[in-house]
């Protein structure tokens, strides 16, 4: 029996159905999900579903029920639908008795696929990624970038500019932050408080981030942080050169 089946989708664990003994679920020969439950003596329940091309869901191809006609309980009906439903309203009246309806499902039931039981212990699960102890991070135009990237916007208009941030070993907490100068001191150090603007995850050498914003001269509105394989948090600001008007990161704080 499945006790749960759970898929894969859209790169995230995605929950789809829940068995029990009296709604259990099985896997056939053809990769059909074989429902049987029971909802009382007069309900028996059995059906074959697919699963969705998104990966979300079940759907029905047949499901078969008993079920009364009227309020009249002595004689019990067999019933066909495809949407899954024990609602004779939306169902077909089979000429067949109860006993035939479940020589029926003893057939579908020889078709059921025995699983073999796969502890996580024995899978191995997921190889843990490699975070670069002291990557080297850059900041380069977009006009001057022709790699893959993904793309945020962290500001439109007039002087906004691409600016693509790559690096050379995998940073994890990968984040566009806001920069708020608190206190400039008298030999010109500045101090920043930092507000989260967009938080990317993973930065890998293999793509960038392209992220549009604007780029005064003097005191910068903008910087990153990320976190890198010692598990030190790292942040810059992203700046303008005054010599040659090139793109550059400044670090300006971490936390261990």
């Amino acid at each position: 029996m499945i006790y749960a089946l759970y898929t894969c989708a859209d790169g995230q664990p995605q929950f789809v159905l829940e068995g029990a003994y009296r709604n259990a679920y099985y896997l056939m020969d053809d990769g059909a999900i074989f429902n049987q439950g029971s909802a009382g003596a007069a309900y028996s329940i059995f059906g074959m579903y697919d699963l969705s091309a998104d990966g979300k869901k079940t759907v029905c191809r047949n499901y078969w029920f008993t079920h009364e006609k009227n309020e009249d309980y002595s004689e019990i009906y067999c019933w066909y639908n495809t949407v899954g439903e024990m609602d004779i309203t939306v169902s077909e009246e089979l000429a067949m008795t109860p006993d035939d309806l479940w020589e029926m499902e003893e057939e579908l039931c020889k078709r059921i696929v025995v699983l073999d039981l796969t502890s996580f212990g024995e899978y191995g699960g997921v190889e843990k990624p490699v975070y670069a102890e002291n990557p080297t991070l850059q900041a380069v135009y977009g006009s001057d970038y022709t790699g893959e990237y993904d793309s945020y916007s962290a500001e439109e208009g007039e002087y906004a500019v691409d600016v693509v941030f790559l690096t050379d070993g995998a940073v994890r907490d990968f984040k566009v932050i806001a920069l708020t100068v608190t206190d400039v001191s008298e030999e010109g150090y500045i101090s920043f408080t930092f507000d989260d603007l967009y938080a990317y995850g993973e930065l890998v050498p293999e793509k960038g981030l392209s992220v549009k914003m604007s780029l005064p001269e003097t005191i910068p509105f903008y910087g990153i942080s990320y976190t890198d394989g010692t598990g030190n948090t790292r942040i810059f600001s992203v700046n303008l050169s005054g010599f040659d008007g090139s793109v550059y990161l400044a670090e300006i704080g971490g936390v261990g």
